[in-house]
């Protein structure tokens, strides 16, 4: 019997190991440092509750270098000297404590993928794959309608009466109503594509792992950490555990994540040979590009006072989605800004500005052998001057919606950045000052055709070793358009399809 282990159980690791179990002549075992719950029900609410993300009880603590995160300007997180990265240490990964986003990648985005040298990445090539991982109720062979993954949209009459509001503010300043944000060309606002079914977060363990559970080929071992592979001769003969515990196979699927797939290869040997060598690391492959390329969506938010009488109900706290081009140029190939309104607290009302096509380019850094050790994180955000451009775009057209008469009954005052905070110059300066993580980093193991500029090939196979892929967002030669979930998932279902 064929045996494979799966490193990381979340977006990509999921599909992988549910996938490859269902040949009964593989043998599959998933590894997850977070804890299992096999029962979403019975999970605890930051884990069930579509309402409710970007908490920490399932996170890595990860930070990344250089810029304060969030100003203190209404007590909503207080101030530090680095930007919280969030990725989930759960069973499911990052899709059991994300936004529930089921936004597409567009078109446009795949072109980015061929003209980085991959030619069998193309959209025509994977909508297949998004079809067969969806479960859409919308209309026409654009969409799946029998995949694991459920996409659900809150109709206009279904929504509260604030997010009615903002779709009204937006189409009253001259924004198109788009009813599907998935759709060929959609750019404007309109319902956001979801996937969670009554409040209950839809992550990979559920739309996948569910299913492979009861296999008798399936193993998932959840609380064990990685320390690095076994590799003899270029072969990878092991997984060793950072409690010494091998784990012998015949294949290896590495789906750590953007961060923990690029520090696993390099406590194995496969990685930047200088920087390995500084750590004590005898090199076995010497790929530059391991931890590098790292890209982000950077996030900003402007808080605006609300009315607490008008709100009622703060769940669901976002269900709509505002896409726009901030060169003015308003085509789906063009977007590069998204707002959404979310309603988390009783007396505020955030609008998150997200730059989804970023210019500038960050790293990870492996600063210790040790398997618990954090690794060293550059965001590197807004390097690029013109990443801020969209930002600034962003905000003004925040303050454009709070001032109409659709939303007058729900906020007030703007609390942060402030009315004071006028030009240009100005708000680039609080934007460069005060950015969040999107928490949809990509690239650190990015695919291509060359050794010397990337880390896998167009399927997931590590350049050097026959049995040996990384099949997560880490791979992504280009950073999507949106939220990463649904393309990191659809990804992986393409990849695996290699592996059978």
């Amino acid at each position: 019997m064929r045996s494979v282990v799966v490193i990381g159980a979340g977006s990509a690791g999921c599909v992988v190991a549910a996938r490859l179990s269902e040949d009964p002549d593989t043998s599959v075992v998933l590894l997850e440092a977070g804890p299992d719950y096999p029962d979403v029900h019975a999970a605890p609410d930051d884990i069930r509750s579509a309402f409710v993300f970007a908490g920490t009880d399932h996170d890595w603590g990860y930070i990344s270098d250089g810029v304060i995160a969030l100003a203190d300007a209404v007590n909503l997180g207080g101030t530090s000297d680095a930007i919280p990265v969030l990725r989930g240490k759960v069973v499911g990964g990052s899709s059991a404590v994300n936004g529930t986003s089921a936004m597409r990648s567009t078109p446009s985005d795949f072109d980015r993928w061929v003209a980085a040298g991959n030619d069998v990445w193309s959209w025509a090539q994977v909508l297949p794959f998004f079809r067969k991982l969806e479960n859409d109720p919308a209309a026409g062979d654009f969409h799946g309608h029998t995949g694991p993954f459920p996409v659900r949209r809150f109709t206009v009459d279904d929504m509260r009466p604030i997010q009615r509001a903002f779709l009204d503010a937006c189409t009253s300043i001259g924004i198109a109503f788009v009813d599907d944000h998935n759709a060929p060309g959609a750019i404007g606002a309109g319902p956001i594509p979801l996937n969670q079914i009554d409040g209950v977060r839809q992550s990979a363990a559920v739309t996948h792992l569910d299913a492979a559970r009861p296999r008798k080929n399936f193993t998932l071992r959840s609380d064990v950490l990685v320390d690095r592979l076994d590799i003899v001769d270029g072969q990878v003969r092991a997984v060793i555990l950072a409690d010494g515990e091998r784990i012998v196979a015949d294949e290896f699927a590495v789906a750590a994540g953007a961060y923990g797939s690029p520090a696993i290869l390099m406590r194995s040997g496969i990685g930047p040979a200088t920087e390995l060598a500084a750590l004590g690391i005898a090199t076995v492959a010497d790929l530059p590009a391991v931890g590098k390329h790292l890209r982000d969506h950077p996030m900003f938010a402007v808080a605006v006072q609300a009315r607490p009488d008008a709100i009622g109900d703060l769940n669901p706290p976002v269900q709509t989605m505002l896409t726009i081009a901030s060169s003015g140029v308003s085509t789906q190939e063009n977007l590069d800004v998204e707002i959404a309104m979310f309603t988390v607290l009783p007396d505020v009302v955030l609008f998150g500005i997200g730059m989804v096509r970023p210019r500038s380019v960050g790293e990870m850094q492996l600063l210790s052998r040790d398997p618990s050790a954090p690794p060293r994180i550059r965001l590197n955000y807004f390097a690029e001057p013109t990443d801020l451009d969209g930002m600034v775009c962003g905000v003004r057209v925040v303050r454009d919606l709070i001032a109409t008469a659709a939303l007058a009954p729900f906020v007030g005052a703007e609390l942060f950045p402030g009315p004071d905070t006028r030009d240009d110059s100005a708000l680039a300066a609080v934007i460069r000052a005060t950015p969040t993580s999107y928490a949809h980093a990509t690239g650190t193991c990015r695919m291509g055709a060359e050794a010397a500029t990337s880390v896998v090939d167009q399927t997931g196979r590590v350049h050097g070793f026959a049995n040996l892929r990384v099949i997560d967002a880490s791979i992504m030669p280009a950073l999507p358009s949106v939220p990463t979930n649904a393309t990191t998932m659809m990804l992986a279902e393409r990849c695996v399809t290699w592996m059978r």
